[in-house]
């Protein structure tokens, strides 16, 4: 539910460093609420799936007042994973030649097929996202998210919001002085014209 969530704005953070391999020298790309803030909808559904499994363990295993803390985690979340990006992000700002790839198919006879660029940090952060929840169900006892009713622990918490504050106040720093409203003018225009494609696409 809450990395649905944050996949909602997600893709935004992660094409940052090929929006800089994509403008030219005199624009600074920056962390702009009219970039970031374009929603890509396609993650709603693994946010509403994340919602349905909340909804069906609560039917399950009862609720209390403690519950509420579900969604209180699910918030703390969607801050780490946002983040994480951010930082990622940031990297790949400052080194689009070791972080940003771009690929084209070729077949004989055919034409190339130039694919959009990729960031490799993206792809670090995504993976990390989806394949850790694995190894951390295996490892953590039930007991972190159920007591007596579905409901994370007081530890769960506390340990959430320290690594939550930790990575949003890392990331804001790393962006400081990038930090605006809107874009510039060309970091503008090119994410809404990759936001259409990317929107024809789907």
């Amino acid at each position: 539910m809450g990395t649905g969530l944050a996949y909602i704005i997600g893709p935004n953070i992660w094409r940052l460093p090929v929006a800089e391999a994509n403008t030219s020298d005199r624009t600074k790309i920056h962390l702009a609420a009219t970039t970031l803030f374009l929603p890509h909808w396609a993650a709603g559904a693994k946010a509403a799936a994340g919602v349905v499994l909340v909804v069906l363990a609560a039917w399950n295993e009862g609720v209390t007042f403690a519950s509420v803390g579900v969604i209180l985690f699910a918030l703390f979340v969607v801050a780490t994973v946002i983040g994480l990006s951010l930082l990622f992000a940031r990297f790949g700002v400052a080194r689009p030649d070791l972080d940003v790839v771009f690929m084209e198919i070729r077949r004989p006879g055919r034409d190339t097929y130039a694919l959009p660029g990729i960031s490799l940090g993206a792809i670090a952060i995504q993976f990390l996202l989806n394949i850790g929840v694995f190894p951390a169900v295996k490892v953590l006892p039930p007991s972190v998210l159920y007591r007596s009713a579905i409901a994370p622990s007081v530890a769960v918490l506390a340990t959430s919001a320290v690594i939550t504050a930790a990575s949003l106040g890392a990331a804001l720093w790393v962006w400081r002085g990038r930090i605006a409203w809107r874009a510039p003018a060309e970091q503008q225009r090119e994410q809404e014209e990759e936001f259409a494609v990317t929107a024809d696409e789907r």
